[in-house]
């Protein structure tokens, strides 16, 4: 019976170690955004990256200066690899964190990386609607495997000067779904709407 119930056990640890990172990410997230606003102004008035184009070589001079003047100060940074196409930092096999250099990449003293992108808001004809999205990918346990969204990695979202778990705002159950289904950017919206626990039948 114990041989039988060991890799439970171990499964088990594991899931409450990636939610203890998780909600831990989280909140120093949260606490460094909370002490950026307090020394840089209301998140309306920052600098961000809207109307230049995705990839282009404003774009990613604005995502550079944008993390390293509002975040980086305010998180215990062991590893600044800057653009996430740069070489500075070793990188996963088979991983779902974005490899290109629209995104700024680093790690933090506990291990934990993180993948910062500006999703600019635009409406069906392109026009530009509202402020930036800061999307924030989270890995808990850094480089060990699987590297995938759902599962060691989750996305925050800030948007209008409010950070939560990424959702498209469609609900419990069109998350889910899409958690389930393959679009697992709302998974761990999912775990943070149940109290920072997996809810019951979590799909990943």
């Amino acid at each position: 019976m114990a041989a039988l119930t060991l890799p439970s056990l171990i499964a088990n640890h594991k899931k409450n170690v990636i939610l203890k990172q998780l909600k831990k990410s989280y909140s120093a997230m949260s606490q460094a955004l909370t002490n950026s606003v307090a020394e840089n102004g209301d998140m309306d008035n920052w600098d961000m990256v809207n109307g230049l184009a995705l990839g282009t070589p404003e774009y990613k001079e604005a995502l550079k200066e944008f993390v390293q003047t509002h975040i980086l100060k305010y998180v215990s940074v062991s590893k600044d690899c800057g653009l996430a196409n740069s070489e500075k930092c070793e990188k996963a096999d088979d991983d779902d964190l974005w490899t290109g250099g629209e995104t700024y990449y680093f790690f933090t003293g506990d291990g934990v990386r993180y993948q910062i992108s500006l999703n600019n808001n635009r409406n069906s004809d392109g026009v530009l609607i509202s402020k930036a999205q800061i999307l924030i990918l989270v890995d808990v346990n850094g480089l060990k495997k699987p590297n995938k969204i759902g599962n060691d990695i989750f996305v925050i979202s800030v948007k209008k000067n409010k950070i939560g778990m990424f959702t498209y705002g469609n609900g419990y159950d069109y998350a889910y779904n899409n958690c389930k289904n393959g679009n697992a950017y709302e998974c761990g919206y999912l775990i943070q709407t149940n109290s920072w626990n997996y809810p019951k039948n979590y799909p990943r």
